[in-house]
């Protein structure tokens, strides 16, 4: 499926006012996980928009939004190892959108971003070979390697832009989560202190 119009006008709003808050990152992200059927352009609008011309701390909370999304949707995934659709969907603009929040950065901005990129090791969100690309890639600045054609298969068909009946059949293993209650979005990560919004 695609994004209307309409979403997708009322997700680049939701983007450029996006501001360091717990409340303001976890509202960003329930619209991203209430239009999960329409992932693949969602993350073209956060690819686009996080390396668009705006500043370092937008980028940043666009990043955070990225690490809450990929966090709260690898909690309904029925097997820990395998990656819910929601991240795979992700992996596609994943080194351009690290990139925008790395490349040519302070030391201080990069080892931040290592340090949360390190974390989706540690909470598996993505295998360790895939953190590992993720990280060299990031550090580079030779071209974006292309997802390999035959990754294609294994994109669930939900997730396929001519796909447009809805939402996968009940048997499907993995359904999309519900929208978020309290949950704070940093509040049981040991690096809590430095994941500042302001």
């Amino acid at each position: 499926g695609q994004l209307s119009a309409e979403n997708r006008k009322e997700f680049s709003e939701i983007l450029q006012e996006l501001s360091g808050t717990k409340e303001s990152i976890k509202s960003a992200t329930n619209w991203i996980s209430q239009h999960c059927y329409t992932i693949s352009d969602v993350v073209s609008m956060v690819d686009i928009e996080i390396n668009s011309n705006i500043s370092y701390d937008k980028k940043l909370y666009i990043f955070y939004v990225v690490n809450d999304v990929l966090g709260y949707c690898s909690q309904f995934r029925s097997d820990p190892r395998v990656v819910d659709p929601i991240c795979h969907a992700f992996q596609e603009k994943m080194v351009s959108i690290l990139r925008a929040v790395y490349a040519g950065e302070s030391e201080d901005r990069q080892d931040r971003v290592l340090k949360v990129l390190r974390l989706w090791a540690t909470k598996s969100f993505y295998d360790d070979n895939t953190i590992q690309m993720y990280e060299e890639q990031m550090k580079s600045d030779g071209p974006i390697p292309e997802t390999k054609p035959e990754d294609e298969e294994e994109i669930p068909p939900w997730l396929r832009q001519d796909y447009n009946s809805g939402p996968p059949p009940q048997s499907a293993p993995w359904q999309p989560p519900p929208p978020q209650g309290d949950r704070k979005p940093y509040g049981d990560e040991p690096d809590a202190k430095r994941m500042r919004y302001d």
